[in-house]
């Protein structure tokens, strides 16, 4: 799993607490739009997941997006993790939503 993080600190402090290995990524940033986030991670097409430690709202638009194709904002807690999959099958794609762990259980 590729792990991504916004340049801010505190989700440089969030990436240190992981203890893996990640990739700064200044696009991911503060006030990123939802595409960002998609295009770094490479959605739908990376071969390899991406872990993203970013921000709200951007990340809630980005699960709003992908859920419901709206141009909206999810409210998604801070230290929240969702887990969200692509699935190709009979030519029709689709977003899987396999876990959302709220922060007191990570």
């Amino acid at each position: 799993t590729r792990v991504l993080v916004s340049p801010a600190d505190r989700a440089q402090q969030t990436a240190v607490a992981l203890k893996r290995k990640f990739r700064t990524v200044a696009e991911i940033g503060p006030d990123a739009p939802a595409a960002a986030i998609l295009a770094a991670a490479g959605w739908p097409d990376a071969r390899t997941p991406a872990l993203v430690v970013g921000h709200q709202p951007t990340l809630g638009a980005v699960v709003a997006h992908l859920l419901c194709d709206e141009d909206a904002s999810w409210p998604i807690k801070k230290g929240a993790l969702w887990w969200l999959t692509n699935r190709d099958r009979d030519g029709s794609s689709a977003v899987i939503v396999r876990a959302v762990i709220a922060p007191d259980f990570v």
